[in-house]
């Protein structure tokens, strides 16, 4: 994934990160729990690549709120699993770039419950319909 990709070229680059320390210094081992988890605990590397992600996401998805005016938004996947930080700052770029209305309405969640796989698959059938339109 782009995520351990660039984890991997910056240990590689001599980065200083707390990832180095958790793959042993294997970069083939890195995972991305092992990502989220040094930047759960203030990993600066990992944040920042964090940081990164969640402006493209949060433009995005405040994109999406814009035009579609959902109610909530949920967030899944290994990467926002656990990961409060992404998770923060994901949301508060929606709310800054999202209309006031749809700001103070839109509610993003997060969730690591993996039990109702319909979620995907109707989010995903709604949103082809959407703009075969």
């Amino acid at each position: 994934s782009y995520i351990l990709e660039r984890c991997r070229e910056g240990l590689r680059e001599g980065v200083h990160s707390e990832i180095s320390e958790r793959c042993g210094g294997k970069f083939e081992r890195l995972d991305i729990t092992d990502v989220v988890e040094a930047s759960n605990s203030g990993d600066r590397f990992t944040r920042n690549i964090f940081l990164e992600i969640s402006n493209y996401i949060g433009e995005k998805l405040s994109d999406v709120a814009n035009i579609l005016n959902p109610e909530r938004i949920i967030l899944r996947g290994s990467v926002i699993d656990n990961n409060s930080f992404l998770f923060e700052n994901i949301n508060r770029i929606v709310k800054d770039r999202s209309l006031p209305v749809i700001a103070s309405s839109v509610e993003l969640v997060y969730t690591n419950d993996r039990s109702d796989i319909r979620i995907p698959g109707v989010s995903s059938y709604i949103l082809m319909n959407y703009f075969r339109q």
